[in-house]
């Protein structure tokens, strides 16, 4: 039996038809137009560090768990890094396609058309395809092969939860640094560890700082609502996330939102490509332990924070071409 917050978060996410966002587009359109010539993973890094200090955030009502990874509710984002042209020549469809339809209004539209034919020929797509041979392309046309999707990173991974549990983004920064410092000599190969190494120290600082936005937002909000219970809720959450992903997390809440964040950022990231969970249940199990039998929190109210923490999890959802629509269909 799922609380009526659970339920009112499931009726939204139910009634709220897919649409295109196309924010992520034009900042890393933004971004590409003005990045200095760097290795292809300090580009990376640098790129998602503009998109979480820039992009929309919100925190919507009855959140437990925070982070959104569009503009708006129940919108998708573009990549147009990872595929422009397709795009452009499939975009007309999205609304009425059979499958997995997306709604974009004719503004957004011809906005996202201009951003996407500044890519042409720059796209993780035309670049990968323009590699195979003719005979690949037209068994892949004919359904004889797939060659796999080169419209989205090639994803199917597992962070590793335990330490990252265990250290907080701060403690991996450390890490980094001190890896640096032990380069002694520097050439072709200990440049390309250090290049990483950079990158890493980048990406985590920018995660913690895009944590930090939404404890001010959580912090702005509680000021202005009139309800106690709501209130409550706000300030902790924006206590919680002034806390995480830096600090390893020392409550069922906090692991949950320190969770959330590192899965949402690789999503923002790379088109979220099968990013796994890994075992959920045994790296979580400290904290819910600890919280239930301190009488911190009640079975009931870890379950919520889980269906929570699942509706977050449903509300990612791609833009695929037609094929993948089919293929991988709701969404």
């Amino acid at each position: 039996m799922v609380t009526p917050r659970v339920e009112r978060l499931k009726n939204r996410l139910r009634d709220t038809k897919p649409s295109v966002c196309i924010e992520r587009a034009k900042l890393m359109t933004e971004f590409y137009h003005t990045c200095t010539v760097e290795t292809p993973v300090l580009v990376r890094a640098k790129s998602l560090s503009y998109l979480l200090d820039k992009m929309t955030i919100y925190i919507a009502e009855d959140e437990l768990i925070v982070g959104n990874h569009a503009a708006e509710f129940r919108k998708v984002p573009v990549f147009p890094e990872f595929g422009s042209a397709w795009i452009i020549n499939e975009i007309d469809k999205f609304e009425t396609r059979s499958t997995d339809p997306l709604q974009i209004s004719g503004e957004d539209k011809t906005a996202l058309v201009d951003l996407l034919k500044q890519w042409e020929g720059r796209s993780f797509h035309e670049i990968a395809t323009a590699k195979l041979s003719r005979e690949v392309l037209e068994a892949e046309q004919a359904g004889v092969l797939s060659v796999g999707s080169r419209i989205t990173s090639t994803g199917h991974v597992v962070p590793n939860y335990p330490k990252l549990l265990r250290l907080g983004l701060a403690g991996i920064i450390e890490e980094a640094r001190a890896e640096i410092d032990a380069v002694e000599t520097v050439n072709h190969d200990t440049q390309r560890k250090i290049d990483f190494l950079e990158a890493v120290i980048i990406t985590c600082e920018s995660a913690i700082r895009f944590a930090e936005r939404f404890s001010k937002e959580a912090k702005r909000l509680a000021g202005e609502t009139k309800e106690p219970g709501r209130k409550a809720e706000l300030e902790l959450i924006s206590e919680i996330c002034h806390k995480v992903p830096k600090n390893p997390p020392e409550s069922f809440r906090e692991a949950m939102q320190f969770f959330w964040f590192i899965h949402l950022v690789m999503q923002i990231e790379t088109n979220g490509h099968s990013i796994g969970l890994g075992r959920f249940d045994q790296y979580m199990y400290p904290y819910y332990k600890k919280d239930v039998e301190n009488g911190k929190l009640s079975e009931e109210q870890c379950v919520e924070l889980i269906e929570c923490l699942w509706m977050k999890i449903t509300e990612l959802i791609k833009v695929r071409d037609s094929f993948e629509a089919q293929a991988f269909a709701g969404y």
